[in-house]
């Protein structure tokens, strides 16, 4: 008998281990979904003196776009990305262009300041300086940006130096000195997961 009784348990599956079901009052254990750094995506507009080696000084105005893999949201935190844009310069009559710039950027941020330094090209430059008009592309550029950032907007001074090598012209040597403004958004505190 002990035998049958021992045959039915097995071929059942009774002595199987059950799952635990979790109760509605215990508490679940904690998931982490921050699988990355939070990001910052923004725009600023800045204005101000241009001038270039051997030619009049003017003024120039560039539209950036940031996009920020990594930017951290707290008071004091870190900052690096992309930077790209669209710019026009002119000094005087004969003196003119635009580029498209492309930046890589890094910088910190203690509340209230930001700082932000980069490297970069002008991926399509279109110049004309003295009524000589060239074309070039991946034209290389620094920057540095100081200002005041509170709660993403920003104002502050940028400053620009790059090597404008071209095709049809001469190449020559540009910098810049302005003001911007801009605004960057980010993730509240709030809606970031607790770790």
């Amino acid at each position: 008998m002990l035998r049958v009784i021992l045959l039915v348990l097995v071929t059942c599956g009774a002595a199987r281990a059950q799952v635990r079901a979790i109760g509605v009052g215990e508490p679940r254990p904690a998931q982490h979904h921050h699988h990355h750094p939070p990001a910052g995506l923004g725009i600023d507009i800045a204005f101000g003196w241009a001038g270039q080696r051997n030619g009049p000084s003017g003024w120039s105005a560039r539209l950036d776009y940031e996009v920020l893999p990594f930017f951290d949201p707290s008071e004091r935190g870190g900052l690096f990305g992309f930077q790209p844009g669209f710019e026009v310069w002119r000094s005087g009559e004969d003196n003119w262009g635009f580029s498209l710039p492309v930046g890589v950027v890094g910088g910190v941020r203690i509340f209230p300041m930001r700082l932000t330094l980069g490297v970069g090209v002008d991926a399509i430059v279109i110049d004309q300086v003295d009524d000589d008009t060239g074309f070039g592309l991946y034209a290389p550029f620094a920057l540095a940006k100081l200002g005041v950032d509170v709660f993403g907007a920003q104002v502050g001074a940028d400053a620009r130096i790059g090597y404008r090598w071209q095709f049809g012209a001469e190449d020559h040597t540009r910098w810049q000195l302005g003001i911007y403004v801009g605004y960057t958004m980010s993730p509240s505190k709030r809606s970031m997961p607790l770790r």
